[in-house]
């Protein structure tokens, strides 16, 4: 069990997409338990909707979106565990009663058993993953059930990381867009090397060097005057190192 989370953990933490993130989960699931038949579904909370990246199920070929999620009305199946917050699992016979009852709605043929994990975020659903059996009855047991849930949380971790990601890079982008249109204040980038990662026009019309010359250069190869190098590397490293704020001031 170990080596299978320790595995979990690795993939979730090296996926180049969230295609290949969704199918290497689903390769890891059927290596262990009954898994054929998964998908896994995303809250969008802007359209109140719960949409479906991933869905493998020999029945259907995928899963329609699913709009209105946060109405009492809505009685589908997939928003069971995101609206208790935990794992429910369901024999054909106790769908068969919901369904009679109007307290669920279900999509496609009726499974043997269904399982559904929400995917939390600081322990707030952000989707759920389900997996389905067709052919046996048998419940899915404790470390079945670990695995799963291990799964969904890692899951969950890496999509709100790839989010992330995302709207820093857009961030980013429409930062330098914005400052590559002032062309009357110089605004540079520096990592905590001092190197340099974006140079606007400004300072290029500023100090002389074109955003080629100056990529990947020192700070103080470029602005700094000579005699005020080794304090202003000083300032910086403390700045980087300690959280010690940078003073003011001004080169006459």
């Amino acid at each position: 069990l170990q080596t299978v989370l320790f595995d979990i953990v690795s993939h979730t933490q090296s996926f180049h997409s969230l295609d290949e993130l969704y199918t290497s989960i689903h390769i890891l699931l059927k290596q262990e338990l009954r898994a054929d038949n998964l998908y896994i579904a995303l809250i969008d909370k802007q359209s109140d909707q719960l949409r479906f990246p991933y869905c493998v199920d020999k029945t259907i070929k995928d899963q329609p979106l699913i709009d209105n999620i946060s109405s009492p009305e809505n009685k589908r199946l997939s928003l069971v565990p995101i609206r208790r917050n935990s794992l429910a699992q369901f024999s054909r016979s106790d769908l068969e009663g919901m369904e009679a009852r109007g307290e669920v709605e279900i999509y496609g043929a009726m499974p043997e058993v269904w399982l559904g994990v929400p995917m939390l975020i600081k322990g707030d659903p952000i989707g759920v993953l389900v997996v389905q059996d067709y052919d046996t009855g048998l419940p899915y047991n404790e470390e079945e059930q670990l695995l799963i849930s291990a799964c969904a949380d890692q899951a969950a971790l890496a999509i709100e990381r790839h989010r992330n990601e995302q709207a820093i890079q857009e961030s980013e982008r429409r930062f330098r867009k914005l400052w590559e249109k002032v062309d009357m204040i110089a605004v540079q980038g520096y990592d905590e090397n001092r190197q340099v990662l974006y140079w606007n026009d400004a300072s290029e019309k500023l100090y002389g060097y074109s955003v080629e010359e100056a990529q990947g250069r020192l700070l103080e190869e470029l602005i700094i005057p000579e005699d005020m190098r080794e304090t202003v590397i000083t300032l910086v490293d403390d700045w980087v190192k300690h959280g010690i704020d940078i003073p003011p001031g001004e080169h006459v």
